[in-house]
Order: structure tokens, then C-alpha cells, then sequence
């Protein structure tokens, strides 16, 4: 059997209002943080929050630039076989695209904010272990660690959008960027 309650709703607080036709329950009154979420952040922690998260998906953009523009020079450095030459700009997004929905899902059972700053780091680690491979199938093994690096970082920066911003302007600015 299902119970309907109705509720006066003012300007900080919930309170519950019993039916006639029902027995009293005492309900206590709520608070609209208790239903809203998060407090609303100042205006510089929102700026860090934002500027984090962009930085860490442009970082993810420009290495696939430099990648695609640098490879047939990386190419003859590395000695990477022609058959081989598209392997380092495909297996990083084919990683990255597979792994994003288990990252998703390992971030919501250990935290998204773990979960971002481990993706970050390898993803720091693989884009310097890129620059210093000696040999094309390293760059390649490189490459696909970084997009599982990637992949980590993506769907956890939705999260701490939408967790950290309450509904409204600086949510849909996070969400943009």
C-alpha cells in the first residue's frame, strides 16, 4: 500500500502536511539543501572546478592534434612500419570508446573524484611515456593506455558537474565546456 504526503514548501523549508482523512504522523521538516543537493560554491572554487575539467578534455583534444599532424615525422623516428602507420591515431579513441562506460561505472562504486585524478595522472604519465618511446609498437601500447587513461577522466567530469553545481548557469557551464 502506497502513501501520498503533501508538502507546504517555503522559501528555506519543507514541511510535510498530514491528510485529513489519515491518522497524525509526526514528520519533521526538511531542508531545501536536503533536497537541492550541493550548496552553492563561490564564485572562484566554481572557476577552479570548471577550469579543471576543461583543461583536462583540452589536453585529451590537443594530444590527438599533435598526434595527427606529428606522426609521419614520429613515424620515421620510431621506425613504425607502413602498415602500422594509422595504429597510434586509431587505437587511442577505440580504447577510449570501449572503456568509457566501465569507467563510468567503476567511478560510481569508488567516487568520481578517485576515479578523475587517477585517469589524470596516467594520463599525464602515457602522454609523457608517447614522447619518449623508442619504438613504434611502444608509441602504439602508449597511445592505448592513454586512451584508457581518457576514458577514466570523461564520464567523471560529468559527474562532478552535475554533483558540484546546483541546477542553473554555472551548471550549464560546466556541462558546455
Amino acid at each position: 500500500m502506497s502513501q501520498t504526503a503533501t508538502c507546504e514548501v517555503e522559501l528555506d523549508t519543507i514541511r510535510p502536511v498530514p491528510r485529513q482523512d489519515e491518522p497524525s504522523i509526526h514528520l519533521e521538516p526538511i531542508s531545501i539543501q536536503d533536497v537541492v543537493g550541493t550548496p552553492e560554491l563561490s564564485r572562484t572554487r566554481a572557476t577552479v572546478i570548471i577550469a579543471t575539467l576543461t583543461g583536462t578534455t583540452l589536453i585529451s583534444s590537443f594530444s590527438t592534434g599533435l598526434l595527427t599532424v606529428g606522426l609521419p615525422r614520429m613515424a620515421k623516428d620510431v621506425n613504425l612500419d607502413p602498415n602500422l602507420l594509422l595504429w597510434p591515431a586509431s587505437v587511442y579513441p577505440l580504447t577510449a570508446g570501449c572503456l568509457l562506460i566501465a569507467a563510468g561505472s567503476i567511478a560510481d562504486i569508488m567516487g568520481s573524484r578517485v576515479i578523475f585524478m587517477v585517469g589524470c595522472s596516467l594520463q599525464g604519465v602515457f602522454v609523457l611515456a608517447c614522447g619518449l618511446a623508442q619504438t613504434g609498437i611502444q608509441l602504439i601500447m602508449f597511445r592505448a593506455m592513454q586512451g584508457i587513461a581518457v576514458a577514466m577522466c570523461l564520464p567523471t567530469a560529468v559527474s562532478i558537474v552535475t554533483n558540484a553545481f546546483q541546477h542553473g548557469r554555472r551548471r550549464n557551464l560546466g556541462l558546455a565546456l
